[in-house]
């Protein structure tokens, strides 16, 4: 840090020097230690294999004294390709479009590595488990994950990376914000299928939902119903292949339900309605008629089902399960929907299964949640709650992955190193050091400095080119210096957060060509970097790397090439330890091969499978358990009048009670077009004013005089005269019929109940 590159003269008047105090623990190398600097090849040119671990790791005490040396070996082996140079010239041309493609893996390979160093830190070995000082306490303890954060220069747009990565291995990750919810499987799973029952036209989202574990159909079913006929959607796709494999062959029967033209009558609709994506519901349902139809009489031939081929019969029990949803989602709110489809697919279950099972539960039900919110406001359906996820979704509008755990539990932490000024943590990693800074503001066309004014580029009408003016080119560089210098603050800050252990993470391509470039750097006779070196870096790991290689505790970058010989080694009182990383040590190799063992096959190798007698009685007994009173935790506390319904309890309702709810239905539920006053011939309340009219009456009768009709018409004119209710609501309340209810056997019980003694 100097005044060119930092805006500050970095000398032993600034230095931040250690102040902490920290109580002798008798144990060594288990506290504290050297600083740790990770760094990964991404580099497919270099294999590094770690065969021994040599690494000199001197443990050393808060107070600057030695408290023991750890010897830790690596070995690194590098092989080389034996390749001429122009066959190296084309691998690498070759391998830049993958690099390209592969852009975040330097992200996720340095999560992984994170993540594997923290369960280091945190696994239990008996005496040398790594321990950090709690002030409350006033002496050492184990390591927690709180006492751990991972700082990057870009946390919103990296962290969600690294939630993915340690959800993965189910250790406690905590980010601020949170993004990606949309992008999550069982999300993107749900969606899709709620898109299919809304139209089944989509290829995607079908396909999506016949490879998920809900349709369950391997790769080569697929590309079997795709071959039937390439030129058909994949719906009608299906829908031909079950027809030719069926054992269904009458020709008569076919003309009968339309399978002859079916497939044009769909592809005419389809074509409809990518012109006009407001095509009615109704004329959906009907291009759907004769399908409806077919799967009924499919549903009736099931004696055939058996002899006819695996693919035939999946593909009809998912049409007919499709169907099914269909009709059901004309009349089902969409949260109960989505509830539905859950459980009944078995899916919410199996996410639950899956790596951060609770995570991918949690996910799901705020999916219900947004779908129960929606129901709430004035648009309904379906195909309504599909179109406000897509423009979520296209306005670049995310709710966010539900969060599980907050900030103040045993998590690990990550941040943005802005966020992280003023505080300090036992554990710091600092990741992403190799990133580039951010220099995309310099790149507009016209560029602006509070001091320096605006620097536009200069622009040939004439001969239609654009060049950059000086104004601009001094502006461009002062903004970089300052950009620079902001950036160095910044790493200033990260590497001064630790209390007692802090660990950088860096990942390279070609990192040959890299090292050549510390070192060519670190050659310099002075101790200190130049400045001029430090002004041309583009990220962090540059500025440190070379101070490192000429430290005496970078050895191992020294030795990563045979030709480095640097000369003045620094003997500064620091300790480090460089250890080196392969990308395919951490790249997790996915056997895409599909088995085909049946369930049956695999239910055998489980019978077979050695059982333990001593808790195979306890098992049973537990699993064989059955409630007493089973019946009665299904009654929940409250419930209302139409839950009752659909619990179909409405039948064992007193004929005063049929009564009663038969007179308020033909009373209230009546359909009313609602229009504006001066419209309507005869002016009225609506069902629902008329309702909340006669609540506010219930709730204010006195019940000690209802006896007569007489009483009750008394009150409600009381009422009106208390400005209570207005005159028109005063006419449509029946006081005949609240007096049928106190006569009934509901309100004889209530009355009852009000002259009982506490």
């Amino acid at each position: 840090m100097s005044e060119k590159v930092g805006e500050l003269h970095y000398t032993e008047e600034e230095e931040l020097k250690l102040g902490a105090e920290f109580q002798p623990l008798d144990e060594e190398g288990v506290a504290g230690g050297a600083v740790e600097l990770h760094i990964i090849s991404l580099d497919n040119e270099v294999e590094l294999s770690k065969e021994e671990i040599t690494l000199r790791e001197d443990e050393v005490s808060c107070d600057g004294e030695f408290k023991g040396e750890q010897k830790i070996l690596e070995k690194i082996s590098l092989i080389e390709t034996t390749s001429s140079s122009k066959e190296q010239e084309n691998l690498e041309e070759e391998m830049e479009g993958e690099l390209e493609e592969e852009e975040l893996d330097a992200i996720q390979i340095e999560a992984r590595v994170v993540a594997k160093r923290i369960q280091e830190l945190m696994e239990y070995r008996g005496k040398d488990t790594f321990k950090v000082y709690d002030k409350n306490l006033k002496g050492y303890r184990q390591v927690q994950f709180k006492d751990i954060v991972i700082l990057l220069r870009s946390a919103n747009k990296f962290a969600p990376i690294y939630v993915e990565e340690f959800k993965n291995l189910n250790l406690p990750l905590y980010a601020e914000g949170g993004t990606g919810y949309f992008d999550t499987i069982e999300v993107k799973t749900i969606i899709s299928l709620l898109q299919i029952i809304d139209n089944p036209l989509q290829d995607i989202p079908l396909v999506a939902v016949l490879r998920s574990p809900i349709g369950g159909f391997t790769s080569g079913e697929l590309a079997d119903i795709r071959l039937i006929d390439k030129k058909l959607n994949f719906y009608d796709a299906m829908r031909k292949y079950v027809r030719e494999h069926s054992l269904i062959k009458d020709v008569n029967l076919q003309e009968e339900l339309g399978l002859d033209v079916i497939e044009d009558y769909n592809l005419q609709f389809s074509r409809n309605a990518s012109e006009d994506s407001n095509v009615s519901n109704e004329s959906e349902n009907m291009s759907f008629a004769k399908e409806d139809n077919y799967l009924d009489i499919l549903n009736e031939n099931n004696e055939t089902e058996d002899s006819e081929e695996p693919l035939t019969r999946k593909i009809k029990e998912f049409l007919r399960i499709l169907q099914m949803w269909r009709n059901r989602a004309r009349y089902t709110p969409i949260n109960n929907l989505i509830w539905e489809l859950c459980m009944e697919t078995g899916y919410y279950g199996y996410v639950g299964a899956m790596p951060a099972g609770i995570q991918r539960q949690a996910n799901l039900r705020i999916l219900f949640q947004r779908a129960k919110e929606f129901e709430r406001t004035s648009y309904k359906g379906l195909y309504n709650f599909i179109n406000f996820i897509n423009n979520l979704q296209k306005n670049s509008e995310d709710l966010g992955a539900a969060k599980i755990i907050g900030e103040n539990e045993d998590v690990v932490r990550v941040m943005s190193i802005h966020k992280s000024k003023g505080l300090e943590f036992p554990v710091v990693f600092l990741c992403g050091m190799s990133k580039q800074f951010n220099q995309s503001d310099l790149k507009s066309r016209i560029l602006f400095h509070n001091e320096l004014g605006y620097g536009p580029m200069y622009v040939d009408l004439e001969k239609r080119v654009t060049l950059s003016t000086a104004q601009r080119d001094y502006i461009s560089k002062k903004i970089e210096g300052e950009n620079k210098s902001e950036e160095m603050r910044l790493l200033y800050v990260a590497l001064t957060r630790a209390k007692e252990k802090l660990i950088l993470v860096s990942s390279h391509k070609k990192l040959h060509k890299k090292i050549e470039d510390w070192a060519e750097a670190a050659r310099d006779e002075e101790d200190i970097i130049s400045e001029n070196y430090t002004s041309r870096q583009k990220n962090y790991m540059d500025w440190v790397a070379p101070a490192i290689m000429k430290h005496i505790d970078g050895e191992s970058l020294r030795k990563f090439e045979d030709d480095i010989n640097i000369e003045d080694i620094n003997h500064h009182k620091s300790k480090w330890i460089v250890v080196f990383h392969n990308k395919a040590d951490f790249t997790k190799v996915v056997e895409e091969e599909e088995t085909t063992i049946s369930i049956e096959e695999k239910l055998k190798e489980l019978e077979e499978a050695p059982i333990n007698e001593e808790y195979r009685e306890i098992i049973e007994r537990n699993l064989n358990y059955k409630y007493k009173y089973e019946e009665a935790t299904k009654l929940p506390t409250v419930i209302t009048v139409s839950k009752l319904k659909s619990m179909d309890i409405v039948e064992n309702f007193t004929e005063d009670e049929e009564r009663l709810q038969d007179d308020y239905h033909r009373e209230y539920n009546k359909p009313l077009m609602k229009a504006p006053l001066f419209l309507q011939e005869k002016k009225g309340l609506t069902p629902a004013e008329v309702g909340t009219a006669l609540h506010g009456v219930m709730q204010r009768l006195d019940l000690e005089k209802v006896n007569t009709l007489e009483e009750i018409k008394e009150q409600i004119k009381q009422m009106q005269f208390r400005e209570i209710l207005t005159p028109e609501e005063t006419k449509v309340i029946k006081g005949e019929k609240i007096y049928n209810f106190f006569q009934s056997g509901l309100g004889v019980r209530m009355l009852q109940a009000i002259k009982m003694e506490p």
